[in-house]
Parts: structure tokens; sequence; C-alpha cells
């Protein structure tokens, strides 16, 4: 099969020769062109993925706070974005909601295991979020 016609828009800068590129993938995009996902060594060389934002003509910026690794999974034409953050080694996974750069935790489902990982699938731009809950 052959794409054609299809148009790329870089998200990542492009590093100096010599210096490390700032990698990572694309999981979410919304009306207006943001994107989200999980970068690798876009602010520093370590080797953990952290979930950003690209707005188009504004640039790509890393998500902090609660968020400071794993991904973003969605991002809603509000520029919303959720995704999965790993919060400690004795809480496990969590879903994150950010609104602007910095993360909020989400709460696991009333019914679900305080043990198991639980991540925020989806957002759409009335505010309702999807999650999934992992039992095992």
């Amino acid at each position: 099969m052959t794409l054609t016609g299809g148009v790329g828009t870089p998200i990542f800068p492009i590093a100096t020769p010599g210096e490390p590129q700032g990698r990572g993938d694309a999981r979410g995009l919304n009306a207006s062109g943001q994107v989200t996902g999980a970068e690798f060594g876009l602010v520093s060389a370590d080797d953990t993925h952290k979930p950003y934002r690209f707005t188009p003509g504004a640039g790509v910026v890393k998500l902090t706070g609660c968020c400071d690794s794993q991904f973003g999974n969605d991002i809603n034409d509000a520029g919303t974005v959720v995704g999965a953050a790993y919060i400690s080694a004795n809480v496990g996974i969590r879903g994150f909601v950010a609104t602007g750069t910095s993360g909020t935790q989400l709460p696991i489902l009333p019914t679900g295991d305080p043990e198991a990982n639980s991540f925020a699938v989806a957002s759409d731009t009335a505010g309702p979020i999807v999650t999934m809950w992992n039992a095992a």
C-alpha cells in the first residue's frame, strides 16, 4: 500500500548536530491539530517517557505535575490532555488530566482495586473522561 497526498508536521524541534534528538510518539489528535503522546529526551537526556502537548504555531511542551512519566492518550478540542502517569512503586499507574502544563491525578473508580493500575484513555470537549481499570 502507498500513502499519497500525506503532509506531515514536525512536532519535535530538530536538535543541533551532536546534541541528543528529542523523539516520541503521537497518540491523540484534536480538530485544532494539537497532538499528545509520549516524548523521550526532549527536555532532558533521561530515558523516561513524558507526556506532552504540541500546538501548531506554539510548539511542544512537556506536561508536569503528577504525570512526570508515562504518556498522554487523548486530547480534546479544548486542549485538555488525559493519560496515564506512574505515580510511585506503591501506587502504580493512575490516570491524569492536564488543562494547562500541569497534570492532576485522577482518583480510581469507586469499585477499583487501589493496588491495580488505572488509565485515562479518552475525553470529549464536554468534559467526561473515559478510564480503564486493570484488575490484574
